[in-house]
């Protein structure tokens, strides 16, 4: 009996530790995500006694940290929300995402309407972004539209979302354009060119690999790899993982992700590359270190 009573306890035991798990995951959760933002609201009248609504979305980390986001499994479905009015009636509204020329060739245009993925490169504090790209895996994210039709003689004030609260928009507070990123957290960032001389590899009287140069030809920015042998008898070579990163323009974010490189460099010789890294209109870099941490620079100072 008692074994019995003892082996009962154990799983009662088991379920509690494993719902008390599953519940501070859900919890934490919400200090990895993102804040919602809205910008450019526009009305016009569309006939027949009604009105239509139109605003974009974007996503900002409102955090001190880094915030990791990028799982596709991460994201909310917005269909129970809707759109308040000044006369105390509401409207449903539709949310899709129009990912352009991209998405129309990958057969997956606004197939996800009144979901709102959160699956996107992680963001620095400070950074807001609209729209996302996977290069390396053909993804693309985010251009998030939202529309509501209402009656004319009404006054939309408040967009509500019943289960993520902290989504609400006030319509009255909407700016035309966001800056992206937040201007105060633009002005400490540093230049692309300050991280020439980073080490990537240091293997005592081998190879000494280090970031370079950041150039520009036709409108695309490298960035040089300099692999230096210390060795001067015989040849080295290498396999080094070239960080992940993230180009940024006007909160568009294009992700490209990790790339081996193979300097094979003779004794005591210097072997300089370049790696392809971002587009000249970019405004900043984001770099993701192998070791969980990241830096941002910003596109300046290339030649």
């Amino acid at each position: 009996m008692k074994k019995i009573m003892l082996f009962l306890t154990s799983i009662m035991l088991f379920l509690l530790t494993s719902c008390s798990g599953s519940n501070k995951t859900a919890a934490d959760r919400s200090e990895y995500e993102p804040s919602l933002v809205a910008y450019g609201y526009q009305v016009k009248d569309v006939g027949d006694g009604m009105s239509l609504g139109t605003l974009y979305l974007a996503f900002e980390n409102t955090k001190s940290r880094f915030v990791p986001v990028g799982s596709s499994r991460w994201g909310y479905s917005v269909e129970d929300a809707y759109v308040e009015t000044q006369e105390g009636k509401t409207y449903p509204i539709k949310v899709y995402a129009d990912y352009g020329s991209f998405a129309k060739a990958a057969g997956n245009a606004q197939s996800n309407d009144n979901y709102i993925s959160l699956s996107m490169p992680s963001m620095p504090p400070g950074f807001r972004i609209y729209k996302w790209m996977d290069a390396s895996a053909g993804k693309a994210g985010g251009n998030y539209v939202l529309e509501f039709r209402f009656a004319t003689i009404a006054h939309p004030t408040k967009i509500v979302f019943p289960n993520k609260q902290e989504w609400n928009i006030s319509l009255n507070e909407v700016p035309n354009n966001l800056l992206m990123p937040i201007a105060s957290s633009a002005e400490n960032i540093p230049s692309l060119t300050s991280f020439n001389g980073k080490v990537l590899l240091d293997d005592k009287d081998k190879l000494l690999i280090t970031l370079g140069k950041c150039k520009v030809k036709s409108g695309t920015g490298y960035i040089e790899i300099v692999s230096y042998n210390r060795d001067n008898f015989y040849s080295q070579a290498e396999i080094i993982t070239f960080p992940a990163l993230a180009y940024v323009e006007n909160g568009e974010v294009t992700y490209i992700d990790t790339r081996r490189i193979n300097p094979n460099v003779g004794p005591g010789q210097t072997v300089v590359e370049d790696v392809w890294g971002f587009k000249q209109s970019s405004d900043y870099v984001i770099f993701y270190w192998r070791d969980g941490t990241y830096d941002v620079a910003k596109i300046s100072g290339c030649q």
